[in-house]
């Protein structure tokens, strides 16, 4: 009786030890790759290219005049998703700046038209989009400027 509860204890651990190292193994193989091999991912574009989204943002984003008036600048981090369709869609606001700038950000992005969607593996995909719009204004000439910066690089009204 001593030995058979020695046995099923001994055979629980080979159990337990067999379940861990199965994870661990698994674990590997996803680090490594194996399992889920790395992604073709191409991002969604707009569709005459970004310098002309950039121009498209500049010269329908409507400064605020309560963040003119209180000297607000700064950026906007703007986050949505590009549907299969192109559409854009699920606007937020990841970085905020003011509210009414938030809300300026928000509903310039929403009037885009459409965009060329991305791709996960050679298959048209919803991908997520992040825009950052920087809110500025010369101090000297007390006119506002709204940059768009994407992918490094920078254009100003």
């Amino acid at each position: 009786m001593k030995k058979l509860k020695y046995l099923l204890l001994f055979l629980i651990m080979l159990f337990f030890t067999a379940i861990q190292l199965q994870a661990q193994a698994y674990r590997l193989d996803v680090m490594r790759g194996i399992e889920h091999p790395p992604q073709v991912v191409k991002m969604p574009a707009y569709p005459t290219g970004t310098d002309e989204m950039m121009k498209f943002i500049e010269k329908f984003l409507i400064y605020p005049k309560d963040a003119l008036k209180k000297k607000i600048e700064g950026r906007v981090v703007v986050q949505f998703i590009v549907s299969k369709e192109g559409n854009v869609q699920s606007i937020k606001v990841v970085r905020g700046l003011s509210p009414s700038c938030d809300q300026e950000a928000v509903r310039i992005i929403s009037i885009m038209p459409k965009w060329s969607p991305g791709e996960v593996d050679g298959k048209v995909a919803d991908l997520k989009y992040t825009l950052p719009i920087l809110f500025s204004f010369s101090k000297s000439e007390e006119t506002s400027h709204i940059s768009v910066v994407c992918d490094g690089l920078s254009v100003r009204e």
